[in-house]
C-alpha cells in the first residue's frame, strides 16, 4: 500500500497528540501516585471487566453476521474481527479494518466490498448511539444498551476494582467520553488520549486524578491485552499468519489495498 504525504503527516500528528497527551498526564499526575493507586485495585474485578469486553465482541460479531446477512459461520467471523481488532491495536491508519474486508471477502459468498460496506454502518450506528446517549447521560436518565452494554459494565466494574463510586450511569458517561477521545488523531491503539480523556470524565465526577488515572491506564491495558490475545487465537483458528497479513498491506497488495483504506477512511 503506498502510503500517502497526507497519511504520513497524519500518522506523526496522531503520534504528536498521543506524546503530548501522555505528557500532559504525568505533568499533571506524578507517576509515582499513579502506581500507588494500581496497588490498591482489586483485581477480581478487573477479570469482570476483561469478561464483559470479550462479551462485548461477541456480541459485535453477531451484529455483524447478521448484516453479512447470515451467509459466513459465526465462530469464524468471531476469529475474523478479533484479527482486525488485534491489528487495529498494533498497526496504524486503522489497517485493522482493511483486514476484516479482506479475510471476509475471501469466504464463500462474500465480497471484500460486502465487508467494507458492513463495518461503514457498523461505525455509523455506534457514532449515532453515542451522539443518542450523551446528552442522556449528562441529563441522568436511566439508559437501555444492547451493544455496548458490556462496555457499560466493563466500565463499571473498573470503577469498582480502583475503588471509585460505581453506577452504570457514571460508566456509560465514562464510555461515551473515551469513545469521543479515540476518534482524535493518536498513534495506533489511542495511547495518551483514551487515558486523558477518560482521566478528564471521571475527575469531572469530582473524584481523583490520580485514582482516575489508574483506571485509565488498567482499563487501556486491559482492553489492549484482550483484543491482542484473541486475535493472536483469531490467527491460529482461521490459519492465516501475521506476516501474510501485514505483507498483504505493502506493495504487494496494491491498488486493491489502497482503494480499501480510502473507504476505510470514514471509519
Amino acid at each position: 500500500m503506498q502510503i500517502t504525504a497526507p497519511k504520513k503527516r497524519k500518522f506523526w500528528l496522531g503520534i504528536i497528540i498521543s506524546l503530548l497527551c501522555l505528557g500532559g498526564m504525568f505533568w499533571l499526575i506524578r507517576p509515582s501516585e499513579i502506581a500507588q493507586a494500581i496497588q490498591k485495585t482489586n483485581p477480581y474485578f478487573l477479570l469482570w471487566t476483561a469478561f464483559y469486553l470479550i462479551v462485548y465482541l461477541l456480541i459485535r460479531a453477531v451484529r455483524w453476521r447478521f448484516l453479512l446477512g447470515n451467509r459466513i459461520k459465526q465462530g469464524k467471523l468471531f476469529h475474523i474481527q478479533n484479527i482486525g481488532q488485534m491489528l487495529t491495536q498494533l498497526l496504524p491508519f486503522r489497517l485493522g479494518d482493511v483486514v476484516r474486508a479482506m479475510l471476509v471477502g475471501q469466504q464463500p459468498g462474500l465480497s471484500v466490498p460486502q465487508g467494507v460496506t458492513t463495518m461503514v454502518v457498523e461505525r455509523l450506528l455506534d457514532m449515532l448511539l453515542m451522539v443518542l446517549l450523551l446528552p442522556l447521560a449528562l441529563l441522568q436518565v436511566e439508559l437501555t444498551l444492547l451493544t455496548w452494554l458490556p462496555v457499560v459494565l466493563a466500565y463499571n466494574a473498573a470503577l469498582t476494582a480502583v475503588q471509585l463510586p460505581a453506577s452504570y450511569l457514571d460508566a456509560t458517561f465514562l464510555m461515551m467520553v473515551g469513545a469521543f477521545a479515540v476518534a482524535a488523531p493518536s498513534s495506533p491503539s489511542q495511547v495518551g488520549v483514551f487515558h486523558m480523556g477518560v482521566i478528564a470524565a471521571i475527575t469531572a465526577l469530582g473524584q481523583p486524578g490520580d485514582t482516575a488515572a489508574s483506571l485509565a491506564v488498567l482499563y487501556h491495558a486491559i482492553n489492549f491485552l484482550v483484543m491482542v490475545l484473541l486475535g493472536v487465537v483469531g490467527l491460529f483458528v482461521v490459519n492465516v499468519s501475521f506476516q501474510r497479513l501485514t505483507s498483504s498491506l505493502g506493495l504487494g497488495f496494491g491498488l486493491r489495498a489502497t482503494k480499501l483504506y480510502e473507504i476505510g477512511k470514514v471509519f
